[in-house]
């Protein structure tokens, strides 16, 4: 499963707004390197913007309020999220060897959205 980078964005975007404001979406810069990286290795590099600057981000606009952070990312497949990406008690999870996983996790929360079972954009 594929994710597409704009999708993924307007994604997250709307469910932050949602839970915080528009004061506090993510802009498109962090994810501006990818584009210099060959094609076979853009998941792994996603993945390393994640970790190193989205996730740290949102955990402190989610400061103890893990649990909503974990809806934001994907509300249907909550044990995965703390599995992968974040758990609830706020700790990073993200690691290189399960950048495909993490990928397919956020995918289906873009697709269900999309597919309107998870709310309009």
């Amino acid at each position: 499963m594929k994710l597409n980078l704009e999708s993924f964005l307007k994604y997250l975007n709307w469910k932050i707004k949602e839970a915080r404001g528009k004061d506090y979406t993510i802009g498109h810069a962090y994810f501006m390197k990818l584009d210099r990286v060959p094609q076979e290795k853009r998941t792994e590099a996603f993945v390393e913007v994640l970790k190193n600057a989205v996730l740290p981000l949102l955990q402190e606009y989610f400061y103890d309020d893990w649990e909503k952070l974990i809806e934001i990312l994907n509300p249907k497949e909550r044990a995965d999220v703390e599995k992968y990406l974040i758990d609830r008690f706020g700790e990073i999870k993200v690691r290189k060897e399960n950048a495909r996983k993490i990928v397919k996790l956020l995918a289906k929360a873009v697709e269900l959205q999309e597919k309107g079972q998870n709310g309009q954009i």
